[in-house]
């Protein structure tokens, strides 16, 4: 059977011939594997190995339960740091022994609870019953643990340090709210907010008040590209001018005024006019594009839902426009 010197000693304090926490199973080949776990995992306490010894308390408990598994388990959470974990697992542990009348383990177990109680923090998760009743099949996670709705609104242990809340409900966004870190003693109230529908397709939706974010600014798309079209042209009108000039000083050399005495001089001429006329068909283009950029970026239609200072209505038979000071 399972057997260590934390065993025996709460079994001499019992005043009952019983050195072993494990309880029978009617499976004989679990206990003994039971045992063989139960030992190898308190060698591995001995060798301060806590992670492995959990894992092997872990699957003895599993494999044939008891109280005195449970109180080893505990012991074994806290060694590792996980207090919350160690209070739920004495907290079992003490039920169970007061369930089967063994007075010296709940005892032992009662104590345990109360010396971790002081060094733990607690996260109380807050659910308004309009959230909950507008967001049916609403789960709430702390930590990757799915807490049941019998536990919201109560205090929960957990250990010192930071901690997520996630949010989920089918149909709706999931949402995560970080804790930032809790001391011992603390205790953190974490309201739930509700969640945004999914739209066709898995997008998010809007959901209250809350806004599932602003929708694309068609306005404001067409001034920058109404800009970028017309910087583009006004540096092309540009060059296409200097072109222009370079091929009329180029011909002044072979022409006197509009007659030329050489072929160079009427190549050259041609082709100043032809980039001057290039060079006025960009700049035009270059001031009709940011004229509609200037349009487009200072003023609104009256329906906007956020109003420029600017605002301009167009109608059957009518322009109209509209400045706020």
């Amino acid at each position: 059977m399972k057997a260590s010197s934390f065993a025996l000693v709460l079994a001499c304090a019992a005043c009952v011939p019983q050195l072993a926490f494990g309880q029978a199973a009617d499976d004989p080949n679990a206990v003994k594997l039971a045992d063989q776990r139960f030992s190898e995992a308190l060698a591995m306490m001995e060798a301060k190995r806590f992670a492995e010894a959990c894992a092997l308390f872990e699957e003895s408990q599993r494999l044939a339960p008891g109280g005195g598994t449970l109180l080893n388990l505990a012991d074994c959470y806290e060694q590792l740091g996980r207090l919350a974990k160690a209070s739920e697992t004495f907290t079992e542990a003490r039920d169970q022994a007061q369930r089967t009348g063994n007075v010296a383990r709940q005892q032992v177990a009662q104590k345990r609870i109360e010396a971790l109680a002081p060094r733990l923090a607690h996260v109380v998760v807050m659910v308004a019953g309009e959230v909950a009743g507008a967001t049916p099949g609403l789960s709430v996670a702390l930590d990757g643990t799915d807490l049941p709705s019998g536990e919201w609104a109560k205090p929960k242990a957990v250990d010192p340090g930071t901690h997520v809340i996630r949010v989920t409900a089918p149909g709706h966004q999931a949402r995560e709210i970080a804790l930032s870190a809790l001391a011992a003693g603390d205790t953190r109230t974490a309201e739930i907010p509700a969640l945004r529908p999914l739209l066709a397709g898995g997008a998010p939706g809007s959901v209250g008040s809350e806004s599932a974010g602003p929708a694309p600014d068609w306005q404001t798309v067409g001034a920058i590209a109404g800009a970028a079209v017309g910087v583009a042209a006004g540096v092309g009108g540009t060059l296409f001018g200097l072109h222009s000039r370079s091929k009329h000083q180029e011909s002044d050399r072979y022409c006197d005024g509009d007659d030329c005495f050489d072929q160079r001089g009427v190549e050259a001429m041609n082709d100043a006019i032809v980039a001057g006329d290039r060079a006025t068909v960009c700049f035009i283009v270059a001031g009709v594009g940011l004229t509609a950029a200037g349009v487009l970026w200072f003023v609104r239609p009256f329906d906007a839902k956020d109003p420029a200072a600017t605002q301009l209505g167009i109608g059957p038979g009518r322009v109209e426009l509209r400045t706020q000071w």
